[in-house]
């Protein structure tokens, strides 16, 4: 009777076999785990007799609930089968369809940016007067989202400090480049900001704002001498511009001397290609580490856009104008990837992200470099 009336219950809950789908449960699979639910625990025998199936059935579908880390089982004579927490199974189950739309999400925006940039027509635009280029400077460095790249004269940088801790103190990651000195008080605040790293140079050639490498400003140095009438900056937007001039910025970047530079978590992070370099470099140079990355951008040898997962190899900086990197799949494919109009390499990177650094056996330290 007791049984009897389980199966009633059962028949009068299958609706929340929809519900249920979202494990990936199918119909039957639905009303067995609901039996079980019901009734505790039951052996092989009881529950062929509610559902109305053959034995070999029945343990495929065991099998199944338990692969999907729902029921477990109690050896003995009979064995029994139950349910685990619903409660426990769910939390897990939450956390894990959370951390994969995470990861989707991510994968989805890196390819819809790229997809947008591919659709934009670059644009070039002259911009005339200190206060319109100090405007359009404040404007692009509150758009950047993950890496802002700025190279400026120290009179400069001090005008923009509130803008640049702003962004680095909302988790974007700032390269910021002076020349000549700054003075302590501001290193101080771009230090307790957040800024990845401060460098600085004796003479600058030029000045650059390079954000996400899709907006890029550069300015003369004649507009530091050359007065009101002769200032002028020029305003790139698209993929080749700015993916030139963070290259330039790169290439600066390395001839410069180290004013501070602070840990930070690299992983899960969107890179330009150039910056991953130097980021690569620096952790190489350090200690042996596994870093494991995805890079998004298009094979050379057929022009198709593709997404590789691999862990990095070996790192190429020897020639400033050939810059690349070379990973391995996990299927043990080897490819090169270098920055934007790559030719020699497999890869033409649009962007990387770090997924996990794995520190050596030696160092049990988190990886965050300094």
């Amino acid at each position: 009777m007791e049984k009897d009336e389980a199966v009633s219950r059962v028949e009068a809950r299958l609706q929340d076999y929809d519900a249920l789908a979202i494990l990936g449960l199918t119909r039957r699979e639905a009303e067995l785990y609901l039996s079980l639910l019901q009734l505790g625990e039951a052996s092989a025998h009881t529950l062929m007799r509610i559902l109305n199936i053959q034995q070999p059935h029945l343990y495929s579908l065991l099998t199944n609930l338990k692969k999907k880390g729902l029921i477990g089982w109690k050896h003995g004579r009979p064995k029994l089968y139950f349910v685990k927490n619903p409660a426990h199974v769910m939390e897990e189950k939450i956390e894990s369809i959370m951390t994969s739309l995470d990861s989707l999400k991510n994968t989805l925006k890196e390819i819809y940016a790229s997809s947008q940039r591919c659709c934009e027509h670059p644009v070039v635009e002259v911009i005339r007067e200190p206060r319109n280029i100090f405007k359009l400077i404040k404007n692009v460095i509150s758009k950047t989202s993950h890496e802002l790249c700025i190279l400026m004269s120290s009179n400069y940088m001090a005008r923009l400090v509130d803008e640049v801790v702003e962004k680095a103190s909302s988790g974007v990651r700032v390269y910021a480049l002076t020349f000549p000195d700054l003075r302590q008080g501001i290193i101080n605040a771009l230090m307790e900001g957040g800024v990845r790293e401060l460098r600085s140079t004796a003479l600058g050639r030029f000045m650059l704002v390079s954000s996400d490498c899709s907006q890029t400003i550069y300015i003369p140095r004649s507009t530091l001498s050359g007065g009101e009438r002769q200032s002028y900056a020029y305003f790139f937007t698209g993929i080749e511009m700015p993916a030139f001039f963070t290259h330039c910025f790169y290439s600066e970047w390395c001839k410069s001397s180290q004013v501070f530079s602070q840990p930070i978590s690299l992983e899960n992070k969107l890179f330009s290609h150039r910056m991953f370099i130097y980021e690569l470099t620096s952790l190489k140079s350090r200690s042996s580490q596994e870093i494991v990355v995805r890079v998004t951008g298009v094979d050379t040898r057929t022009g198709r856009g593709l997404t590789v997962r691999g862990r990095v190899e070996d790192v190429f900086t020897d020639d400033a104008n050939t810059v690349y990197f070379t990973i391995r799949t996990s299927e043990g494919k080897r490819y090169s990837v270098g920055g934007y109009d790559a030719i020699t390499e497999d890869i033409e990177a649009e962007n990387i992200v770090i997924e996990s650094i794995t520190p050596s056996r030696q160092s049990s330290k988190l990886l965050d470099i300094a």
